[in-house]
């Protein structure tokens, strides 16, 4: 366990051997919440690694770029009806 100290800012410096741990770097981002009055912080990649597969793709989705499905999409979306 180590002390930190809350800067004016309210920003505190995440000692060294934790950051490697975690594997986090330079501009990732954290979630922070409060439980039972503990700080917590989780990296937003354990997150993702978390919801991995909580959601299946639609069957007609399937096999689809993604890419080309994002431009079907708006294209569907914003087009106006006399620019189809």
């Amino acid at each position: 366990m180590q002390t930190v100290t809350i800067t004016s800012k309210n920003q505190i410096t995440i000692p060294k051997y934790i950051v490697n741990e975690i594997n986090a770097e330079m501009g990732d981002k954290l979630i922070v919440s409060l439980k039972d009055n503990l700080i917590i912080l989780k990296p937003t990649k354990s997150v993702m690694d978390d919801l991995y597969g909580s959601v299946s793709t639609p069957k007609h989705l399937k096999g689809k770029d993604i890419d080309e499905v994002i431009k079907a999409s708006k294209l569907k979306r914003f087009s106006t009806p006399n620019s189809q």
